[in-house]
């Protein structure tokens, strides 16, 4: 039996009429293809993002004008407790899509945005006064948040 022994650089080395090829490695197509399916990715994570912060802000402008409703409503409520009919605040009229005199002002939230708050009173069964009110955000930029609208009755004393 005859062996036959070969250095390491004897087997790796390619013969004179061979082509010296790689069987390890990437090659430029490859790393093309890598690519694009990275930055195709990449671009609809930013999208994502854009779409989330987009309803963070939306969401956050929603509790701040519920928040700034359920003032305006506190105040009504005072006004109808307190028995005194000199106020025209609770005055039958109002509109929830203009701004109309003793019925709608502006107010800043706590984070320093501007809401106009509107309100509509109609005369109800009984003593009461049935109000809504509505708070529409103001210099919103990029894109302009629905308005949050809330509804109660209140009874006059």
């Amino acid at each position: 039996m005859q062996t036959e022994t070969r250095t390491c650089h004897e087997t790796d080395a390619p013969s004179l009429g061979q082509e010296a090829t790689s069987t390890w490695g990437f090659s430029i197509v490859e790393m093309i293809v890598a690519m694009m399916i990275l930055s195709v990715g990449v671009l609809a994570m930013s999208s994502l993002m854009t779409a989330v912060s987009r309803s963070q802000i939306r969401a956050t402008v929603r509790i701040e004008a519920t928040e700034i409703l359920e003032s305006k409503l506190e105040e009504l409520r005072a006004v109808a407790a307190a028995g005194t009919f000199d106020t025209i605040q609770l005055a039958v009229g109002g509109s929830l899509t203009t701004a109309q005199v003793n019925h709608a002002d502006t107010t800043q939230s706590g984070s320093g945005r501007w809401f106009v708050r509107l309100w509509l009173v109609e005369a109800g069964p009984a003593g009461t006064r049935k109000v809504r009110v509505r708070a529409e955000a103001r210099d919103e930029g990029l894109f302009d948040p629905p308005p949050v609208d809330i509804t109660t009755n209140l009874l006059i004393k």
